[in-house]
């Protein structure tokens, strides 16, 4: 789907006479016509994290396509307001989302608050949590540890190098992931 949408991005590009509204909208309903149906597909599973994984990803796309430069203030105002919305609805009306989102809704509490999903939803985030926090400054080392992940190989791969390594490790993945973002934004910036 990612490989797809950059091949319509840059097809459009090629084939773009000006950088115009009109160019940008064809561009977005080639996209939304791509893209729609698999991520409907996908979230009709209790599968939300590649959904947003894949959206955003696709935002990101889309915005550094050389596209007009109003769509981002369209776009972020848009994101802004779903997520303010769907945060007032989940602290404030929560029967309401429940109903729609029971699933997911259960999850995001137990991100929010793992403390009180020990047994839930929350169970791995408490877990991981409290690995990364009994890691100390230099970690257990590659020991086998006392407290036992559950599924350490998927989601957990940070805490399980944090728990060996400790503070400082975990710093040296987070400043490695940073200078390579810093890289791609400055190659994004130069291509442009």
């Amino acid at each position: 789907l990612i490989i797809r949408s950059a091949l319509i991005i840059n097809n459009h590009n090629e084939n773009k006479i000006e950088n115009s509204f009109e160019e940008d909208i064809q561009l977005f309903i080639k996209l939304i016509k791509l893209c729609f149906p698999p991520l409907i597909l996908i979230l009709l599973q209790p599968d939300t994290g590649i959904v947003i994984v894949l959206g955003i990803s696709i935002l990101i796309m889309t915005l550094c396509s050389g596209i007009r430069k109003e769509w981002f203030m369209v776009i972020g105002s848009a994101a802004f307001v779903v997520v303010v919305l769907f945060l007032y609805l989940s602290f404030y009306q929560h029967d309401f989302l429940k109903g729609i989102f029971d699933y997911r809704l259960a999850r995001f509490d137990g991100w929010f608050f793992p403390e009180e999903n020990v047994l839930g939803h929350g169970h791995q985030l408490y877990t991981a949590l409290l690995a990364l926090g009994s890691a100390g400054v230099n970690g257990v080392g590659l020991q086998p540890s006392t407290i036992q992940l559950s599924e350490a190989n998927t989601d957990l791969i940070f805490v399980v190098f944090g728990q060996s390594f400790g503070l400082v490790g975990s710093l040296t993945v987070l400043t490695l992931c940073f200078l390579l973002d810093y890289r791609i934004f400055k190659n994004i910036v130069r291509s442009n």
